[in-house]
């Protein structure tokens, strides 16, 4: 099966990823998808990455999609988590 999305990467972009799995100070999630972007440029299969990575294989499908469209940058990263306000802990009236 021919991949729609194709990750070839930079070596300045291999270095930096390169970086970041091996400094401590990035989040495990830039970390796994660092590693997954390095995999996939070695043109490893989905399957074969995903074993690696302990990813589902459509993560990996859908960070060479990001990867494509929006860029280097925006795959490393990943979406921005909004988070949710806080419900408001209180006492409740009784009617």
């Amino acid at each position: 099966m021919t991949k729609k999305y194709k990750v070839t990467l930079t070596e300045e972009e291999r270095k930096h990823l390169q970086a970041v799995i091996n400094k401590g100070k990035h989040g495990a999630r830039k970390r796994k998808r660092a590693q997954v972007l390095l995999l996939t440029d070695e043109q490893k299969a989905d399957e074969q990455v995903a074993e690696r990575a302990g990813m589902h294989r459509r993560g990996i499908e859908n960070l060479r999609r990001r990867f494509v469209e929006e860029g280097f940058e925006a795959a490393l990263e990943g979406k921005p988590h909004g988070h949710r306000p806080r419900a408001i802990q209180g006492r409740r009236r009784r009617g």
